[in-house]
């Protein structure tokens, strides 16, 4: 194994002085002639190698050579296993195949992106390989690697959209046929965190500028796989799992764009995913998660409250009251975190937001929280203080999330200590 990974180490060496004498050399193709790529323990790095010396040659006819002699033969090859009855030989057949292909994604060149459509033959295998984790992950890693190296390099507009829509519909058979895998999931899970990790980073880049140059169309129903994922993504984070630090910033992440570039995806969830989401979010405040993930949270549910504010939806009660009982949560993060400026904005602007939703609420529960304390002078100048932080008639918008801001600012330089002794 180390001896095949030290000659592709040198082959990649040489690539940038002797990249043209490589590729237009018989001999590199009779020596490959005599391997099964596939079966190499490098062969993901030696694929990247070989894409590479094409490449640096900047010569089409070396290129074309040498795609029709390495890469059309292992698609052809792929094409032909995908079509054998299951078993454990065909299967790590598969892996080892779409390795090689992996391997040609990492490259990340223009000149070798066609090969990469076999992600057709991938939507059934997807299905059909189901039980196989082997396979199932092998599919997630080519996935992830097109969507991020390679899918920038596909120029033609019915190329791309074809390239998309296969895309999505791979993302929607692993939720569909792995969604039972993640049950009474932990954070001791390891692999199937692994697997959600990669699962959600294809997820964010389906729903990515990027790769959304092939229509409206594309963008909706990226929009409708991120929907139908987020929630069996919902029944999988509990508290056990959300400590995974890498799989939960990906998930807040994940929710941040959907509710920032599909904002049209709120109007159609329905009200118990829309009070799950939120509960996930309201869960992904508090501190025990990091200030990261607290941000992220916060950017989210601001993006929700704001979008249901300013379309004038009907807002199903369940979500009202989330939105509600977020408020004092919303509260005592402004107060713990007034010295962290990025935490503190963020708070600020959820608060706000929460309260030009519901002012009722909020002022219900500065009362509440004024008539439970006994000191009168201070719960006075608290209430003068809580008083002057609104306008009459508070409004959504950037400019009056920064006046409010301000005058939190101003609040808690009034107010230090007072609410300890109230």
């Amino acid at each position: 194994m180390q001896l095949c990974l030290d000659a592709v180490n040198l082959l990649t060496g040489m690539i940038e002085a002797y990249a043209t004498s490589l590729a237009s050399a018989p001999e590199l193709f009779d020596h490959l002639a005599q391997l099964d790529i596939a079966a190499l323990p490098s062969r993901t790095l030696l694929m990247k190698a070989l894409v590479l010396i094409g490449a640096a040659t900047n010569d089409q006819q070396l290129q074309e050579n040498m795609s029709a002699r390495i890469l059309d033969p292992l698609g052809q090859r792929f094409a032909a296993i995908c079509q054998q009855p299951p078993s454990s030989e065909v299967d790590s057949q598969l892996v080892d195949l779409i390795q090689c292909m992996d391997g040609v994604a990492r490259a990340s060149q223009p000149h070798s992106a066609a090969i990469l459509f076999i992600l057709e033959s991938c939507v059934p295998l997807m299905k059909s390989r189901s039980y196989s984790q082997s396979v199932v992950a092998a599919i997630l890693v080519l996935i992830q690697n097109i969507t991020t190296k390679v899918s920038i390099y596909v120029d033609d507009k019915g190329d791309s959209a074809t390239l998309y829509r296969t895309i999505v519909m791979i993302v929607d058979v692993y939720r569909s046929e792995q969604a039972s895998r993640f049950v009474g999931m932990t954070e001791n899970d390891e692999d199937k965190g692994s697997d959600l990790v990669l699962f959600l980073d294809i997820l964010s880049n389906v729903l990515s500028k990027d790769i959304l140059e092939g229509g409206e169309d594309n963008i909706a129903t990226g929009a409708q796989v991120a929907l139908a994922s987020l929630e069996m993504l919902l029944s999988v984070m509990n508290e056990s799992v959300l400590k995974l630090p890498d799989l939960a910033m990906k998930f807040f992440r994940l929710v941040l764009y959907l509710v920032e570039f599909s904002r049209e995806a709120l109007s159609v969830m329905s009200p118990d995913l829309l009070v799950a989401l939120c509960q996930c979010l309201r869960e992904g405040m508090t501190s025990q998660y990091g200030s990261e993930i607290a941000c992220t949270s916060m950017e989210a549910l601001t993006e929700i409250v704001s979008y249901f504010m300013v379309m004038n939806h009907p807002v199903p009660p369940l979500l009202a009251q989330q939105f509600s009982d977020t408020i004092p949560l919303a509260f005592e993060t402004c107060l713990e975190n007034s010295c962290e400026n990025t935490i503190f904005n963020e708070a600020t602007s959820c608060l706000y937001s929460l309260i030009c939703f519901d002012k009722v609420a909020f002022d219900r529960f500065v009362t509440g929280m004024l008539s439970s304390k006994s000191n009168e002078a201070a719960s006075n100048k608290l209430r003068e203080e809580f008083a002057a932080l609104l306008p009459e008639d508070p409004k959504p918008g950037r400019r009056e999330r920064i006046a409010f801001r301000q005058r939190m600012e101003r609040f808690l330089n009034e107010i230090q200590g007072l609410l300890s002794y109230v």
